[in-house]
């Protein structure tokens, strides 16, 4: 089991996790923790940039929602600066800035 460390005030002191959380509620936080979880524990070194590549399908499942909603969140999550995400066909990368 892999671990990471955070701050426990998040949606308090973070902005962008605040907005996510004004913008998606709790269930876009969930999202994005989800999201985190998914790209930290997929990476076999932490030493580098944390990414994985999913069809929309597979992170819908992931993410636990509309595949229609996955591209629209991660484009949230982009725009806010939370990840730089790479896009090809059906696929998305998500990637920590």
């Amino acid at each position: 089991m892999k671990w990471f460390k955070h701050f426990t005030n998040n949606s308090t002191q973070n902005q962008e996790l605040a907005r996510i959380l004004s913008k998606f509620g709790v269930e876009g936080y969930g999202r994005y923790f989800l999201l985190v979880e998914n790209l930290v524990g997929a990476t076999e070194d932490l030493g580098n940039v944390p990414s994985t590549t999913y069809s929309v399908n597979n992170w819908a499942s992931i993410l636990h929602c509309k595949p229609k909603k996955v591209g629209s969140f991660l484009e949230y999550l982009a725009n806010v600066q939370l990840i730089k995400l790479q896009c090809f066909e059906n696929e998305f990368v998500p990637l920590f800035c």
